[in-house]
């Protein structure tokens, strides 16, 4: 059993995109998590996730780049601080995706951290990379 699971936790979330000159987009987002204690007085902390994306469509091809700011702070057990837990990073990511006529999509992606601010000691990956496939119907 992993402790923090079984809490009521609400999540709220906005988004803005704006096309510009060269259908050129950029969006805005953020979410914030607000965690409650389980039935083992357990909480994850809040979590708080911003992100600016900007992307230019190149025919089929779509480069996008993304500066995104994670901020969690630090967990508890009933009202003592959990050590090794939260966090701030800045990341930069880079992404380029394909879509054919046919509406199927191909993209990748690759997160870098460029800014880390950890509570303690933790593990954390030096870089992420993400390759999916979609469809729109």
């Amino acid at each position: 059993m992993q402790p923090g699971t079984g809490s009521g936790d609400l999540i709220t979330a906005l988004q803005w995109t704006s096309v510009g000159p060269g259908r050129t987009e950029v969006t805005l987002s953020g979410t914030y998590q607000v965690n409650t204690t389980n039935s083992y007085e357990y909480r994850f902390a809040n979590t708080a996730i911003a992100a600016v994306t900007v992307g230019r469509p190149l025919g089929r091809l779509t480069p996008s780049l993304q500066v995104k700011l994670f901020n969690q702070g630090r967990s508890e057990l009933g009202s003592t601080p959990v050590p090794s837990t939260g966090a701030t990073v800045v990341y930069l990511n880079a992404g380029l995706r394909y879509r054919s006529a046919e509406g199927v999509g191909i993209y990748g992606y690759a997160l870098v951290p460029a800014y880390r601010q950890m509570n303690d000691a933790q593990l954390a990956a030096r870089f992420s990379i993400l390759f999916g496939i979609s469809k729109a119907f």
